[in-house]
């Protein structure tokens, strides 16, 4: 296992090098923008401020060895609690560290070019009429804001409803201009309440996505037991996505994904209907985000069917948990139908306003880049563990003919993506659009180094490591966000 390991790191570290050097366009995407896409390359030059990051991963990789050299508990509730501490600190410190620095959070929140949500909901004042109108007035909204449902929108109008009262104790800090040009323009066009939003909500959208961590703890302990939820947790905090597009709502998709999970897999522990209710109800408030969440159903049902094959469920228990969940899923749009808002419209039409901004691009080439994107953002090195996996079970496959032997997380995953990648419905930058996905992706790749390759603390201390060297090398020469 060691000699695997190290073909690992070597593939890993050849690929940061060829991406750092800029040995090839093509690794970074088929084509430019328009119609086909490739990240920028851009090296940072702020190498003076590396240690920020540098120190967070040193506290991070102290604080899982520590936890890893000592006898597992069955719980580690301080462990998770700093593991999100310290994931929050890490997203900032990278941004203290990119070519803009941590101001670049008040930019790219408040620019209608590079996100939108914040500068629509500022626009805001009916909300009723606004869910009424959205499908209507959804092409004339900038940048992002017109390819998602309103979810987006209506976070930074609801976080501006929260904020608005404590905005006058910080009058002299909102008083302050940005000292980039561009961002000063918008800033100064900001009433003070909607600065303080624009001020603070780049710095929850971090600590949000840092909480997914939790429920990937607990859906990870109740699939693999506490080993492998420890690693889960820990592997998360470095993959690339997440911590690339701050302050994008984008990287707190993965908490809907692994809390719904949770819940679908408590109330396969419990047989407590009410769970699978709450599972589809969360993956819904997912989609209301992003049309994203819509293959996970896929997925879910996927779930309950290898579920009844694998355990040999009683199929009425199955038909009916299934129909539990389905009610938590619908039960929103029902309810927002009544308040005039077409959720299968707004389906509808950001499907059509997809492919219509997708129409330049060839299916064929983007059936290897969605994967590509998808897999170098969530880490070379987990890529690599994740293909070890797919030939693993491949292996068990053609030995036993029979899925029982094959986590049904990672089955029913493989096959979503394949069908979400095969549909030609995506030809873009899955390393930021399909961000929900990345919660089953660490979940497998955790517990198939854990429980099948036996990885010991030090081996997975490696892999953690590399992650860190990749988001490093990326955040150096690589544009992610403007």
């Amino acid at each position: 296992m060691p000699s695997f390991l190290i073909i690992t790191a070597l593939i890993s570290i050849i690929f940061f090098a060829l991406i750092a050097i800029d040995f090839s366009p093509y690794l970074r995407g088929p084509a430019h923008y328009t119609p086909d896409s490739r990240w920028p390359y851009q090296p940072t030059h702020t190498l003076t401020r590396i240690w920020g990051p540098l120190g967070v991963i040193a506290l991070i990789i102290l604080l899982f060895t520590k936890k890893e050299n000592k006898t597992l508990k069955s719980k580690n509730y301080k462990t998770i609690s700093m593991f999100v501490i310290l994931s929050f600190l890490l997203q900032i410190s990278l941004l203290y560290f990119s070519r803009s620095g941590v101001e670049v959070l008040i930019h790219r929140t408040i620019n209608p070019m590079i996100s939108g949500y914040f500068s629509v909901s500022t626009q805001v004042f009916d909300l009723g009429g606004f869910l009424r109108n959205f499908n209507q007035s959804l092409y004339d909204y900038p940048m992002y804001a017109k390819f998602h449902p309103p979810g987006g929108i209506l976070f930074y109008y609801f976080l501006e409803f929260i904020l608005r009262p404590f905005a006058h104790f910080f009058t002299n800090i909102l008083a302050v201009t940005p000292s980039h040009s561009d961002v000063a323009l918008l800033w100064n066009g900001l009433r003070e309440f909607q600065k303080f939003n624009a001020l603070v909500s780049g710095f929850v959208v971090a600590f949000i996505a840092s909480l997914s961590i939790i429920p990937i703890y607990f859906s990870s302990r109740i699939l693999y037991e506490e080993k492998a939820a420890i690693r889960s947790s820990a592997l998360f905090i470095f993959v690339p996505s997440v911590l690339l597009f701050t302050p994008l709502i984008d990287v707190f998709m993965p908490l809907f994904t692994a809390t719904s999970l949770y819940f679908y897999l408590k109330g396969s522990q419990t047989k407590n209907y009410l769970y699978f209710f709450f599972a589809g109800l969360i993956l819904f408030l997912g989609a209301f985000f992003t049309l994203t969440f819509i293959p996970l159903l896929f997925f879910f049902s996927l779930l309950f069917f290898l579920k009844f094959i694998q355990d040999k469920k009683d199929l009425k228990i199955v038909i009916e948990n299934f129909i539990s969940f389905s009610s938590g899923f619908l039960l929103i749009p029902f309810l927002l139908f009544f308040a005039g808002f077409n959720f299968i419209d707004t389906v509808r039409t950001i499907m059509i306003y997809h492919e219509a901004a997708q129409s330049g691009r060839e299916h064929l080439i983007w059936y290897f880049y969605n994967i590509y994107d998808f897999i170098i953002f969530a880490g070379i090195p987990v890529g690599i563990m994740f293909a070890y996996h797919i030939l693993e079970s491949l292996k068990t496959f053609r030995k036993t003919k029979s899925l029982k032997k094959i986590d049904s997380i990672f089955l029913s995953f493989i096959i979503m993506l394949l069908v979400v990648n095969f549909s030609g419905t995506v030809r873009a930058e899955t390393g930021r659009i399909w961000l929900p996905f990345v919660p089953l992706l660490i979940i497998v790749v955790a517990n198939f180094v854990t429980n099948k390759l036996k990885f010991t603390s030090r081996q997975f201390t490696l892999l953690l490591l590399l992650q860190a060297i990749q988001v490093l090398i990326f955040q150096s020469v690589l544009v992610a966000v403007w």
